[in-house]
């Protein structure tokens, strides 16, 4: 990980997570990149804007997930913000030479997280060590939610990470997965109705997501088509 320079006290003290992304994801520069000549911003360009906008304390780049010639997940995503900082100095309206040493002396690079998970718990206990106190969430707005549950989780079900409880904010990007909207993700809550007919169903989607990645992360591709086939046969019984 990448120490910052001593900072300066009158600065706004905040954090800013610009979430990592495989390197092997579809349409992986169009995601953290975008296309600033039509403004669709990737979360690269959207962190970097916002942080120097607001003069963070720390710019917080996830993961070590994966890896692309070498280099670590945080470290493809960085580099690809200093290849580009000609158009982000255009959009932070300020000179290249300012924000490459902005960048330099703010920017830390979590290579240890794998996950998610890792890197907001990673990027809380840094905040703690320095006396950062607000920190913002910079995701693909494809994985918004979910960075938003975790982050809450952490917040309101750790008592480590209390501080975090009401300063945490999420500045998503203008980019979703490839081929998907934001209406294609799927949200399961606990039943809290009381005009409905109670229905867990967040449990059986919780042990279904958990076998499937299971079986997606030892490789095994006939057998995640076996689960999809049987998920897709049992839903057709009751479907209308």
């Amino acid at each position: 990980m990448k120490t910052p320079l001593s900072q300066d006290s009158s600065m706004k003290y905040s954090a800013v997570l610009i979430h990592g992304l495989h390197v092997q994801a579809n349409g992986w520069e169009s995601l953290v990149w975008g296309d600033l000549a039509l403004e669709i911003w990737g979360n690269i360009p959207r962190g970097v804007q916002w942080a120097w906008q607001n003069q963070a304390a720390c710019i917080y780049w996830g993961s070590g997930a994966s890896e692309r010639d070498g280099k670590k997940e945080c470290e493809v995503m960085y580099q690809r913000a200093l290849d580009g900082i000609s158009d982000l100095a255009k959009i932070c309206g300020t000179a290249e030479r300012v924000l490459k040493d902005f960048l330099e002396s703010r920017s830390i690079l979590d290579s240890e997280a794998k996950d998610t998970n890792t890197e907001i718990q990673n990027c809380f206990n840094l905040c703690l060590e320095k006396g950062i106190t607000d920190v913002v969430l910079v995701p693909q707005a494809s994985q918004a939610p979910l960075a938003v549950r975790r982050a809450m989780q952490f917040a309101l079900e750790d008592k480590a990470f209390s501080l975090f409880r009401h300063h945490v904010i999420v500045v998503p990007s203008d980019t979703t997965y490839v081929g998907m909207l934001m209406k294609d993700i799927a949200i399961f809550t606990p039943p809290h109705r009381g005009d409905r007919v109670l229905n867990p169903s967040h449990l059986l989607a919780r042990r279904t997501l958990d076998i499937i990645q299971r079986y997606s992360k030892a490789g095994d591709k006939d057998g995640v088509e076996a689960i999809l086939k049987a998920w897709d046969m049992f839903l057709k019984a009751f479907e209308l």
